[in-house]
């Protein structure tokens, strides 16, 4: 659940982000560079923190980023970690993001790049008076402000419904905004920002970006790759086999830490694992598998 203070809250996921700012070649340059760091890159979040926060004065003690090594220039990206780190390189999108004027030169556009990068959550704005008090819980459901007809329904009509996904905390004028758009099944990054809207359908100026969230990927590793099967009989004087062996393509991205060998001798119990016999569990851990991954089934 994330808790804003606008009626029109947006997200935007980090390629989008970094689209925005670069050229192709560099967001491609800037993609591998970050797929090189991991998702277990211990700066990861200060980075793009960094990035967001439009503030890039690290010779003020006062700052959140205050770098006393001066090894990050005031108004540019700042390196993590401060030395031999990665810094984001200068946005060269075009215009005044031109890959030499420095960011903190640039701020407005800056933000109105980053700004531009995020999407509205839901398709009407929420009015404030007509979202739910603090003990309403949230919903996963549509807007509904129209009836079967396409009539537009009253505020009092119990099919009413302009704010199903957020209410009201009770302290001050907070609302809290849950994003149920979101599946778990990705190693994406979101932001959040939020901005109110005039009676006159104006926009007010972006809160503070809120962010990086990550979620827990729940997606299931991809099915194993066999590159190589080969059949190792009796040898009596080595004292080997007879023994299947066999090399899967290794999982450097999905962190695969242990994989289970079943065995059947029936194809219609090859159809399923339930219905195979476990033979091997082989931890990739312990037994230092990287590159290639070689198992052999006795």
């Amino acid at each position: 659940m994330i808790r804003i203070r606008s009626s029109t809250p947006t997200s935007g996921l980090v390629p989008l982000c970094i689209t925005d700012l670069y050229q192709e070649n560099t967001y491609d340059a800037v993609s591998q560079k970050l797929e090189q760091l991991g998702e277990d890159d211990p700066d990861r979040s200060d980075r793009w923190r960094n990035l967001i926060s439009l503030n890039y004065a690290y010779s003020n003690p006062n700052h959140p980023f205050h770098d006393p090594t001066g090894s990050s220039a005031d108004g540019s990206f700042k390196k993590f970690p401060s030395t031999d780190g990665y810094a984001f390189p200068i946005p060269d999108k075009g215009g005044v993001l031109d890959g030499v004027t420095a960011p903190g030169d640039v701020l407005d556009d800056l933000r109105d790049a980053i700004c531009g990068a995020f999407t509205p959550l839901t398709e009407l704005p929420l009015v404030y008076d007509l979202i739910k008090g603090p003990s309403y819980f949230p919903v996963p459901k549509s807007q509904n402000i129209r009836n079967d007809q396409g009539t537009l329904l009253d505020p009092n009509d119990p099919a009413f419904d302009i704010a199903p996904m957020a209410k009201r905390t009770g302290n001050g004028n907070e609302i809290q905004f849950t994003d149920f758009s979101l599946d778990g099944t990705g190693n994406n990054i979101f932001f959040y920002l939020g901005r109110e809207i005039g009676n006159r359908g104006r926009m007010g100026e972006p809160s503070r970006i809120a962010g990086p969230v990550q979620l827990i990927n729940t997606r299931p590793p991809d099915a194993p790759a066999v590159k190589k099967m080969y059949v190792e009989e009796l040898n009596l004087l080595d004292g080997t086999g007879p023994a299947v062996n066999f090399e899967i393509n290794a999982y450097p991205v999905q962190k695969v830490g242990r994989v289970n060998i079943y065995r059947a001798t029936d194809a219609a119990d090859a159809l399923s694992v339930r219905m195979m016999r476990l033979v091997k569990t082989v931890d990739l851990t312990l037994t230092n598998q990287a590159g290639n991954l070689r198992f052999n089934s006795v």
